[in-house]
């Protein structure tokens, strides 16, 4: 069902939808543009009465993700349906999605999610700062991609020095697609990443190039959002990446969801969870997701509440061993706060 379409239904329901707009503490280059809040809106699935359990989703509105708008609105509303269903079942929301996705056979246990820290590169040195503090060891640097390589890399390399014992990924946003365009040997500039021991560049160039860069260097990383579902499948399959950037809503469906990150995972490919600069809501559900896959073999990309100020979710913010504790209770399990419908 076309996410326009839930919503249609959502209306002639009583249902609701309402809008949120979270300020950044710094605005924040992205291949999109910059960034200066997270904005989106709040949908809601309703039971039968006043009284019955309720489910919300969050659907992201951000410049530069026209479209892909309907895949995200379709993940919100559909989580808002399984979070109701959660609700009333008495189960947590990663319960749940097992039951549906997983055939009841529980993950190892998890209790709390490891998470990395997300900057621009102009705050780096002060994120990397602010990490070691709240015991996060992985921090994700993204590159502004109109600035030049070698001014992004001697930055790099400042916090490298500054920072040696930290585990850096770094998000180019496609910075290295003129190297490539213009015909230039891309090998160089990967050995001079690969020095710095970067964990893995994330999106050095655009998809349908990846495959012109020198394997075994440096691993690289896709995200959603420079491709498309079928795409991102045949990537993973073909073995042109070692880490797949995995952001849900992006996949249109839970059930999209779980088949990329199965795909990924049976290929040797590292799945980590990313946020779509999410509310407190799309953050809780992408920690249950995380619970319900079993990714507890890495850092995730849900920690991006912190870019806020002042930090919408008290419960969400990472504790001092780096790690998010899951939300107790059930559906998402958060408490009450502006997410609530009115």
């Amino acid at each position: 069902m076309a996410s326009h379409d839930l919503l249609d239904r959502y209306d002639e329901e009583d249902a609701a939808e309402r809008y949120y707009s979270m300020r950044l503490r710094h605005a924040l280059p992205t291949a999109q543009g910059i960034f200066e809040a997270f904005e989106g809106r709040w949908v809601y699935a309703f039971g039968s009465d006043t009284h019955a359990p309720f489910g919300v989703g969050d659907a992201p509105i951000l410049p530069g993700f026209e479209s892909a708008q309907n895949q995200v609105d379709d993940f919100g509303c559909e989580t808002a349906e399984f979070v109701k269903a959660a609700h009333e079942a008495e189960l947590p929301l990663y319960a749940h999605l097992v039951n549906l996705f997983m055939g009841g056979s529980m993950p190892p246990p998890m209790h709390s999610v490891a998470i990395h820290e997300t900057c621009s590169l102009g705050q780096s040195m002060a994120a990397a700062a602010r990490a070691r503090l709240r015991g996060i060891n992985t921090l994700k640097v993204k590159v502004d991609p109109d600035s030049a390589l070698e001014q992004s890399l001697k930055s790099l390399e400042r916090l490298r020095d500054t920072y040696p014992g930290i585990a850096l990924r770094i998000d180019l946003a496609g910075a290295m697609n003129e190297v490539l365009e213009l015909g230039q040997d891309p090998l160089p500039w990967l050995e001079r990443f690969a020095a710095l021991k970067v964990e893995y560049l994330e999106d050095p160039v655009r998809s349908d190039l990846i495959d012109l860069l020198p394997e075994g260097v440096v691993d690289l990383g896709l995200d959603l959002v420079t491709t498309s579902f079928e795409r991102a499948l045949e990537t993973v399959e073909r073995g042109q990446i070692q880490v797949l950037v995995l952001k849900p809503h992006l996949c249109g469906s839970f059930g999209k969801t779980f088949a990329l990150a199965r795909t990924a995972r049976a290929r040797g490919v590292k799945v980590v969870l990313s946020s779509l600069y999410d509310s407190p809501v799309g953050i809780a559900t992408l920690l249950h997701l995380c619970v319900a896959l079993g990714l507890d073999s890495t850092s995730h990309g849900l920690n991006t509440l912190s870019l806020i100020y002042p930090h919408p979710c008290a419960e969400l913010r990472p504790q001092r061993d780096g790690r998010i504790v899951i939300p107790r209770g059930p559906g998402l399990g958060l408490p009450a706060g502006a997410w609530m419908p009115e």
